[in-house]
């Protein structure tokens, strides 16, 4: 499921729930998921911006 789960994000498809669940993933199976959790949010921050995902919320909202 991570394979899965990073493809996704590799393919500028991410959207919140994929993001929680891939760090809820690295959480689980990894010793260095803060490293893991970290390198996500900076990929996903730097996909292109898009009309059809909805990024903007606020910060308390977004926990990784």
């Amino acid at each position: 499921s991570r394979e899965i789960l990073e493809s996704l994000v590799d393919d500028h498809n991410s959207f919140q729930s994929l993001t929680f669940n891939l760090a809820t993933v690295y959480e689980l199976c990894s010793e260095n998921s803060g490293v893991l959790k970290a390198t996500l949010a900076e990929r996903v921050a730097e996909h292109p911006q898009s009309e059809h995902r909805n990024w903007e919320i606020p910060n308390g909202a977004f926990k990784i």
